[in-house]
């Protein structure tokens, strides 16, 4: 009996350390009417996952779901959707290794005058990153197109998470140089933020 006793008090001491280390949320999300096709989930981590505090959302695509040279990449999320990105503050990873691409900011003016391109040269950055707070949609594009269908992984850092929490679907689609010249849905990430 007393074995049994001691064997309850050291597992109970130890399940009271977990509830602090499982704060984030992470994978798919888990829906039960609704949502994205099965096949259209992807997966993400949030650092943190709770509802007006400072996070890093980390939206992973698998590389099976690009296909051809992705020059960009735009993402679409919902009106209820309250938070703030800091698009100075993007960074792809691609591949296995994880190679690192970090994005700068670029303006709607710099969008809106995308008719005359800049030459590319050696100062280009490897990718641009474009919030439109209006239309609830993020641009990320890349001057030098990905090829090879890589995993990719987008790390927003300094994401202020809205003040209430919920499910929120943020839809993604990729543009390519070859294939259809409209936007190709590739899956959604389901969040949910305590």
């Amino acid at each position: 009996m007393r074995r049994l006793l001691s064997i309850l008090l050291v597992t109970g001491c130890a399940m009271t350390g977990l509830p602090g280390a499982s704060l984030a949320q992470s994978n798919r999300g888990f829906t039960i009417f609704g949502g994205p096709d099965r096949g259209y989930e992807l997966d993400y981590h949030l650092e943190r996952g709770r509802a007006d505090v400072s996070d890093r959302y980390r939206l992973r695509i698998p590389g099976r779901k690009l296909i051809g040279a992705v020059s960009k990449l735009t993402i679409d999320y919902p009106d209820y959707y309250r938070g703030r990105f800091d698009p100075s503050r993007v960074e792809v990873l691609v591949g296995q290794e994880k190679v690192s691409l970090t994005c700068t900011e670029k303006t709607l003016e710099q969008s809106q005058t995308e008719a005359n391109p800049q030459p590319q040269g050696e100062n280009t950055a490897p990718c641009q990153v474009l919030w439109d707070a209006q239309k609830r949609a993020i641009e990320v594009n890349f001057p030098q197109p990905l090829t090879g269908s890589k995993d990719l992984e987008l790390v927003f850092s300094n994401v202020r998470n809205p003040w209430r929490g919920g499910m929120f679907y943020f839809n993604c689609r990729i543009s390519s140089l070859t294939g259809s010249p409209l936007p190709q849905y590739v899956g959604t990430w389901v969040l949910t933020i305590d």
